[in-house]
């Protein structure tokens, strides 16, 4: 049984989410505001976790949690909120949440976000993630220049942010996401790390990527070959630029099977299947820039559990030398 506080300005919010903790087995108390949290941080015993709403009118989830950190607080804090656009999302990870929610919540849901909050820190170090995350943006930073020729305009594309996941929680990751068909490329790569490597989009992106690059308008393109073609090339461009960055660095060689493109929903683009090794997900947010035309889209690596290991190892006997 856990201690849990709940942030949010809503009564409705804070009994729903309470009701819910209870019926999970924890023990949950609740403030109205920001300011009333820290009031009850700096007079009671800390508890195991803060679930915050991010938007609320006297201080907002985020800043609640770089309250806390300023305290000295080792409290975990998880993001609560309607707001289901990626970017919001990932700028919450950076800002130090463990995990991120959105409304209306369930009680699955919630349990998974509490158990990540509980469980701690996931099994890479801050320079193993600098490390990683330099490497991805090398690779992504050469797929805008490819990117650049086939658009005749300025691309740019950014990762702001990692996060280290696992299959069953994926879908709480891209909660915004989880339930809508999704546009994705993955190819299959093995060698010293073996896995998956995908792009995945959502429906709208990836209909208005393929329309800035094959000038066509939306309702022309609807499942036809011409998007699964260009979205196949796009994929394959920032794949190949993002996984040839971390293999180039490290000096390791891997094999590539043939992209493969398809639409479904998130659960079944990564459904596993019996006897599959279990896998470890980094899941990265990028950012396409297309002139003043804003996109989202996933970069998703799946790794098989023992060769992720490698993977890290091989990147801190990188920063030894």
């Amino acid at each position: 049984m856990a201690k849990i506080l709940v942030v949010d300005d809503s009564r409705f919010q804070r009994k729903i989410i309470c009701g819910l903790l209870t019926k999970g087995g924890h023990r949950a108390y609740e403030a109205g505001s920001g300011r009333e949290a820290l009031e009850l941080l700096r007079t009671e015993q800390a508890p195991d976790c803060v679930l915050a709403d991010l938007c609320m009118p006297d201080m907002a989830g985020l800043d609640l949690l770089a309250a806390i950190t300023e305290m000295g607080l080792e409290v975990p804090v998880a993001i609560v909120t309607a707001d289901i656009q990626l970017g919001t999302r990932h700028e919450c990870y950076q800002r130090g949440a463990v995990a991120v929610v959105n409304k209306p919540v369930d009680d699955e849901r919630l349990e998974n976000v509490v158990s990540k909050a509980l469980a701690g820190p996931s099994k890479i170090t801050p320079d193993q993630a600098d490390a990683l995350t330099e490497l991805i943006n090398i690779g992504i930073g050469r797929a805008a220049g490819l990117l650049n020729e086939m658009t005749d305009a300025h691309v740019s594309l950014s990762v702001p942010s990692l996060v280290l996941t696992s299959l069953d929680e994926l879908n709480t990751e891209l909660g915004g996401m989880s339930e809508d068909a999704l546009a994705s490329v993955q190819l299959r790569f093995s060698g010293s790390f073996r896995g998956t490597a995908a792009l995945v989009f959502p429906t709208e992106s990836a209909k208005t990527l393929v329309t800035a690059l094959t000038d066509e308008e939306h309702d022309e393109l609807d499942l036809d070959e011409v998007r699964a073609g260009t979205l196949n090339e796009v994929g394959n461009i920032v794949i190949n630029g993002v996984m040839g960055s971390i293999t180039n660095v490290l000096q390791e060689s891997i094999e590539y099977a043939i992209p493969d493109y398809k639409e479904d929903t998130l659960d079944n683009l990564f459904r596993g299947k019996p006897g599959d090794e279990p896998m470890t997900v980094l899941l990265a947010t990028t950012h396409f820039a297309i002139e003043t035309l804003r996109l989202d889209g996933e970069v998703i690596l799946l790794f098989e559990v023992g060769t992720f290991d490698v993977l890290m190892k091989a990147l801190t006997g990188l920063m030894d030398d």
